[in-house]
């Protein structure tokens, strides 16, 4: 990160935002106060939590619904509410897995776009977690392939946006069907 490697065990000063399938919402406070929660230890104001809490609600599309608790909207507001939260905290890395699973396909592709977005604008990194590949090549600019178990990094893609999105998509789908094949004990013939 920032030119330095990571190593596990060893302390760094990076801020890392994490969204994870579930949202992990605290279903006794509101959206805006889900959101706010994490902004508290970097000690700023009430006032300055709650207008970042609802700038990235808004972000999120879910201006209006600030003051509704989880129980109140849907799995995928309350998934979009996860994510606000992660990224208030305008994090040096965005960790992502899987968390556009509970979305409609209209929010999902919005919600693509935003993470393209931010990436764009901020050059955060983000680590994206995804099965679905037509996803995978919507966001990501380096596609990581991995085997199965044990997992290995099998092939690093670039996607720099030039590339035939639907020839990409089916060479990941070959690649994927060969790893399977792999994994049963059954390769094609070579």
């Amino acid at each position: 990160l920032d030119g330095e490697p990571i190593v596990a065990g060893q302390p760094h000063q990076h801020k890392v935002g994490v969204v994870f399938q579930e949202d992990r919402l605290l279903p006794w406070l509101t959206l805006e106060q889900n959101v706010a929660l994490v902004l508290k230890p970097l000690g700023l104001d009430a006032a300055e939590r709650a207008a970042i809490a609802r700038r990235y609600l808004k972000v999120a599309g879910l201006g209006g619904f600030e003051d509704y608790h989880p129980a109140r909207v849907s799995g995928g507001m309350r998934q979009r509410t996860a994510i606000a939260r992660a990224l208030a905290i305008e994090p040096d890395v965005l960790l992502m897995d899987e968390p556009f699973g509970a979305l409609d396909a209209q929010n999902r592709r919005i919600m693509q776009n935003e993470v393209r977005r931010i990436w764009r604008d901020t050059g955060r990194t983000i680590l994206f977690v995804t099965h679905a590949i037509e996803e995978a090549v919507a966001v990501g600019t380096t596609l990581v392939m991995l085997s199965a178990r044990p997992a290995r990094i099998r092939e690093l893609i670039r996607n720099d946006g030039r590339t035939d999105r639907v020839k990409l998509i089916d060479d990941l789908n070959t690649m994927i069907m060969e790893e399977v094949e792999r994994q049963q004990g059954a390769a094609p013939p070579g």
